[in-house]
């Protein structure tokens, strides 16, 4: 993961001031013991099971438990993410890109998840915002749902951490007395594409100064600034995004020829080889933010060779791959490092040819209050409405058939 630091410029007596701030409120510190305590993070073992509602409605159970033989049927999910083809026939669809989420439908009382993963977190909402659980690398277990009540019942079982390994999907099966029903599809659709920041990094933390479990246990990609702007546009989201990846160099120049440009296509990053699953994808909001990492950790900024032409290449391909797509390009962070000046030019020519609008969207400064100075809830939510406020200048992406 990327650990990033705000750089910032200032007058000698500023630097001198501050320098004297922070020694003498270490003194402090050191004469009588922290002054503030730093804000408290709740970090959980594997195979936790947390519920976030407060309470389980009456007559409802969660129990996880020891994977038993399944011969009922999987449920018809609304899968949406990049995924993968099952590594075994009857397996489950592999997924590695965050923010892989299902939508089931169940007429009746219980539902059984089965999972296989003890890399992730997961969200489990029912009739939402009814019950919320939260799921910590739950292992090969399943989780078993009782006590809903007759009727209809929609399930939401959302991937929230990042991974770095491919993992099976979980299985969703009716129980008793129980029938799986299919679910509509949501008509609108947005991809977002990007880095840390996309993926929500820590972002419910209250302080940047994290362990590695506590920034495990804060990123959320749920409440970053894409999924939370699908949601403003009742709209589905699909997101390709990777803490550290650079459109063409990544933090710290780590994994050299694996950057964004060389991964967008994979359906899992780190297996080339694997065959997608077929989906019907087809955005007509593309949100692409890109380029922190390509700068973030250079002690003189500046743009790396072939960034312009990265980027344009880019947008001309997701202009291919979605031709109905108006794309917002989201530029966050300081330092700008040149990154307006070499994208103005890329947009101008792509608008240039026709087509649903490109624009740039700059970020409102951010705090980077979260783990590792990355940022906020409160900058996503700066950063969503500033998304929000540049598509209400421009065509509405929903207004006019696809070509």
């Amino acid at each position: 993961m990327a650990v990033r630091r705000r750089k910032s410029g200032g007058r000698t007596a500023f630097t001198l001031a501050m320098a004297l701030a922070l020694a003498s409120a270490a003194l402090v510190i050191w004469w009588g013991g922290a002054l503030w305590p730093a804000a408290s993070i709740q970090v959980t073992d594997p195979g936790t099971l947390i519920l976030e509602s407060g309470a389980l409605p009456g007559g409802v159970t969660a129990v996880l438990a020891e994977p038993a033989d399944q011969a009922v049927p999987p449920a018809p999910l609304r899968l949406t993410g990049r995924f993968a083809r099952p590594m075994t026939e009857d397996g489950a669809p592999r997924h590695e890109w965050p923010a892989a989420h299902a939508v089931a439908r169940i007429d009746g009382p219980e539902v059984t998840l089965s999972f296989d993963d003890d890399e992730n977190r997961y969200r489990l909402t029912i009739d939402s915002p009814a019950l919320s659980l939260v799921l910590d690398r739950p292992g090969r277990h399943d989780l078993n749902i009782a006590g809903l009540g007759p009727g209809l019942h929609d399930l939401r079982v959302e991937k929230i951490s990042e991974s770095s390994a491919p993992r099976p999907f979980p299985v969703i099966r009716p129980g008793a007395d129980t029938t799986a029903l299919p679910v509509p599809a949501l008509p609108r659709q947005i991809e977002v594409i990007g880095d840390s920041e996309a993926v929500g990094y820590g972002v419910t933390s209250p302080r940047r100064d994290c362990s590695a479990e506590e920034q495990f246990a804060t990123t959320d990609t749920s409440q970053a600034f894409g999924p939370t702007l699908a949601r403003a546009l009742d709209a589905d989201y699909r997101l390709i995004a990777r803490s550290g990846m650079g459109l063409v160099r990544n933090y710290g120049g780590a994994d050299a020829g694996r950057s964004l440009t060389s991964l967008y296509a994979l359906p899992l990053p780190s297996d080339p080889d694997a065959m997608a699953l077929p989906d019907a994808w087809s955005p007509r909001l593309v949100v692409l933010q890109l380029g922190t990492n390509d700068v973030e950790d250079s002690e003189q900024p500046h743009l790396p060779p072939g960034y312009g032409e990265a980027a344009g290449e880019l947008m001309t391909r997701i202009r291919s791959l979605y031709p109905a797509a108006t794309i917002l390009v989201l530029l966050t962070s300081e330092p700008d490092a040149g990154r307006q000046a070499a994208l103005d030019p890329v947009i101008a020519r792509l608008q240039s040819k026709g087509g649903p609008p490109v624009a740039l969207v700059k970020a409102p400064e951010s705090d980077l209050g979260a783990c590792h100075w990355h940022p906020s809830l409160a900058d996503h939510a700066a950063m969503t409405a500033a998304l929000q406020e540049a598509l209400a200048s421009l065509p509405a992406p929903w207004g006019t058939p696809a070509p």
